[in-house]
């Protein structure tokens, strides 16, 4: 069984910016899915797997530090409450699913002891963490 914990929506959540940064930086692979039609531009130069299906772009591949940037760019407008640019992300450590951000704002961290003890490490302050948890 999977225990994820759902943040509803990151924009609102004041913790957000370190939960996010310190996984991305822990990460080494990713999946982004977006309409075709909302694609942001800063995305362009992001190398991978790239697939078109009903209408979406899916680009999956390792994890970079230009790219860790560009995600990180495209999440920042979420840090101060705004809508971030990015429709549907995952970020994956060792093909481990660890983070999704879902329809831009639904934040779902998915739990391992590692990610778990990572974000303690890194003082993020997981207590004040407004969230629900969900049982797969």
């Amino acid at each position: 069984m999977k225990e994820i914990i759902i943040i509803q929506n990151i924009c609102e959540e004041p913790v957000w910016e370190d939960i996010f940064s310190t996984i991305l930086m822990s990460c080494d692979g990713f999946e982004l899915s977006c309409p075709a039609d909302e694609f942001p531009d800063e995305c362009i130069y992001i190398k991978g797997a790239a697939q078109h299906a009903d209408g979406l772009i899916i680009i999956k591949g390792q994890l970079e530090d230009y790219i860790k940037n560009i995600f990180y760019l495209c999440t920042e407008p979420s840090f101060d409450g705004e809508k971030p640019l990015l429709w549907n992300l995952k970020l994956y450590k060792k093909d481990v699913l660890c983070l999704a951000v879902e329809k831009y704002v639904t934040g779902k961290i998915h739990i391992n002891q590692d990610l778990i003890s990572h974000l303690r490490k890194n003082e993020v302050p997981l207590e004040s963490l407004s969230y629900k948890w969900l049982q797969e």
